[in-house]
């Protein structure tokens, strides 16, 4: 099965049919994805803000107590989400400019973040530069996703 072929059977697939069929089911799913994605960048912009020094009276370590799940958890949701959105349209969105930029914007927010955890968060002037590029993937991310639709 080549590429082609593989995106067609996703499209094909009884999800993918009751998706489009459905007139609430495609909006609540898309609905997900966008309150998944706030939550996700909500979080990280937040913390990510407080990395860069703005509201340093907070406690670094109880912030991310409380945004870190808040991130996993609409990653999660945008993520599951997503799927579900891509399949509808496969062959479409594998060939969109703004979609293809969008994962792999994606791809380099997961990658910033697995390098904070990994590295950056114990080296004050990584940590800084890991926040600043993960408030700007993820907002290219939201931007690009926004153009999926326009271009």
């Amino acid at each position: 099965m080549d590429w082609a072929d593989w995106l067609g059977a996703l499209e094909g697939s009884a999800a993918a049919a009751s998706l489009r069929a459905s007139p609430w089911l495609y909006p609540a799913v898309e609905t997900v994805h966008i309150a998944g994605f706030a939550l996700l960048v909500g979080a990280i912009a937040v913390f990510d803000l407080r990395t860069l020094g703005l509201g340093r009276g907070i406690p670094a370590e109880a912030l991310a107590r409380l945004a870190v799940p808040l991130a996993a958890a609409g990653l999660a949701a945008a993520a599951l989400s997503g799927t579900a959105l891509f399949i509808t349209d496969a062959g479409d969105l594998a060939g969109n400019p703004a979609f293809l930029l969008k994962m792999l914007a994606f791809a380099a927010g997961l990658a910033n973040a697995a390098f904070w955890h990994a590295a950056a968060r114990r080296r004050p002037g990584a940590a800084r530069l890991s926040a600043a590029a993960s408030l700007a993937v993820w907002i290219t991310v939201l931007t690009l996703g926004r153009l999926i639709a326009y271009v």
